[in-house]
């Protein structure tokens, strides 16, 4: 059953769990975090255009957020680093957090400085 959005309770949910899947970092810190949201893609993208919109904008916020993370430890050695990568992580958590509630909320959300590569 969909609400006035158009968008059905299952949409909701799995393009809830697209954002949350980043978490995965936590279990597989190397790349869990993109192995969460490119599981719900392919799996789930048939099931509505408001899942699969969710699942591309948090696998192409993960994938920049990786990137981001390599090019600031790379910055480690003249000391910017120290700073950068906690930030980044801070970055990463808030906004998956916000884009998790807002598709909870029916809602689409764009990341910033989201490299749109898939």
């Amino acid at each position: 059953m969909s609400d006035d959005t158009g968008v059905t309770e299952k949409e909701r949910k799995w393009a809830t769990v697209a954002h949350l899947s980043a978490f995965l970092v936590f279990v597989l810190p190397v790349g869990g975090n993109i192995l969460g949201p490119l599981a719900v893609l392919p799996v789930m993208k048939e099931e509505g255009e408001f899942i699969e919109f969710n699942a591309k904008e948090a696998l192409n916020f993960q994938i920049s957020m990786t990137i981001y993370v390599f090019l600031a430890s790379l910055t480690v050695l003249i000391l910017i680093g120290f700073a950068l990568v906690p930030l980044l992580f801070l970055i990463d958590l808030v906004l998956v957090v916000k884009a998790a509630i807002e598709a909870s909320e029916r809602k689409r959300y764009e990341y910033p400085f989201t490299m749109r590569l898939v």
